[in-house]
């Protein structure tokens, strides 16, 4: 009977440690997904403040190259007028030569 109950007592002994074993691993889980779960929010958050200032470049850029397009838009005209200009200086300019051969 001394072996029966011997026995008995080293069994719960041994289900008491492996009790306490699965008790440990549970809190070193629940620790290791504590540190994950702080972990994804912290990344999220830089995911967050990430997205909000490549929204706020983009919109910067996107308003610069608005700017850019309108500034080419001038140039054009302007090249275009410049042109113009030019081309009526020299129609000028032969009409007085024109002019001046005629006057010879």
């Amino acid at each position: 009977m001394k072996r029966l109950s011997s026995n008995s007592k080293s069994r719960k002994s041994a289900d008491e440690a492996s009790a306490d074993l699965k008790h440990e691993e549970i809190a070193q889980l629940r620790e290791k997904i504590f540190i994950l779960e702080r972990e994804n929010d912290d990344a999220n958050q830089t995911i967050k403040r990430l997205t909000e200032t490549l929204s706020s470049r983009k919109h910067t850029l996107s308003g610069l190259l608005q700017k850019s397009d309108a500034i080419k838009k001038e140039l054009e005209t302007r090249r275009i007028a410049h042109g113009k200009t030019v081309d009526e200086l020299r129609l000028a300019n032969s009409q007085l030569d024109v002019l001046r051969l005629e006057n010879q």
